[in-house]
């Protein structure tokens, strides 16, 4: 087995002259642009700062991002990004399109979408009950074989074969809440379409559950595992190629897949929960 060595990237003037990216709080979050040239930090008291990593410069100071600490971190994808930087800034044009966009989540109960140009808050987004835990870009869902596009014959559905998850060309927002919750957002608009509470797992050990029950007690019953009700989510991550489609972690010792998708007029939400099993 090889040996790894980690070291402080001496190459990299700012560091080396010890002129680190600093805040004046802990930092809580980190996320790098799609295109890895721009950093975005967010610390204890709700400041968001972004970064050009190669030279350690402070591009952006957003200054009370949120009114607490900022949990999650995401910058638009360069798809969204690119569509809307140019009616951001006015009708003029932009090189930096990846990184138009930033996307917050804070104790404060909030997520946000945060203009890099303007530096202005773009869109809020209201509902859960408690502190946001994490937020991700995903992309919306649509039904129907009628739009199956495929050039190769022998790849088209039979008309008897279930509906497709297609690209709708939208974007959405995924969130994950300590109130137990996992909502779906229109990136555009700032709606929540729709919100499903994964179901509760029964598989604590008697040890475990006596332990977690303590845990919550000593905590005030606001954090932890809320055995046999429900349990506060602590990450989501949607399919990289299936829209419509979350994975979704709580405090519990379950794996939920999380299906938004447009059912009939409207739009549903359906989850399942698996216990050791791996997404394929």
């Amino acid at each position: 087995h090889a040996n790894l060595l980690g070291t402080l990237r001496s190459d990299l003037s700012f560091q080396k002259e010890e002129q680190f990216m600093m805040h004046s709080s802990p930092i809580l979050s980190l996320a790098f642009s799609p295109d890895s040239t721009l950093l975005a930090s967010g610390d204890k008291e709700g400041c968001v700062k972004v970064w050009r990593a190669s030279t350690g410069q402070c591009l952006r100071r957003l200054e009370g991002a949120h009114s607490a600490g900022v949990t999650a971190l995401a910058f638009a994808p360069s798809s969204l990004s690119s569509s809307s930087s140019t009616a951001e800034a006015g009708g003029s044009s932009s090189n930096s399109s990846s990184s138009a966009h930033l996307l917050s989540a804070s104790y404060d109960g909030t997520s946000r979408v945060h203009g890099l140009k303007s530096g202005r808050v773009l869109k809020e987004l209201r509902g859960h009950s408690s502190y946001v835990t994490c937020a991700a870009w995903a992309t919306q869902a649509v039904r129907g074989v009628e739009r199956f596009t495929s050039k190769d014959p022998s790849k088209k559905a039979s008309s008897s074969a279930p509906p497709l998850l297609l690209f709708g060309g939208k974007q959405a927002i995924v969130t994950g809440s300590a109130d137990g919750s996992v909502r779906w957002w229109d990136a555009a608009t700032g709606e929540c379409l729709a919100s499903v509470v994964p179901p509760a797992i029964h598989s604590l050990r008697r040890k475990e559950e006596k332990e977690t029950k303590e845990k919550e007690a000593r905590r005030g019953g606001s954090l932890g595992v809320r055995v046999g009700v429900t349990a506060g989510v602590v990450s989501v991550a949607p399919h990289p190629s299936r829209p419509g489609l979350v994975v979704a972690a709580t405090r519990s010792p379950g794996i939920h897949l999380l299906s938004f998708a447009p059912a009939g007029g409207g739009s549903s939400s359906s989850a399942d929960s698996v216990l050791g099993t791996t997404l394929r």
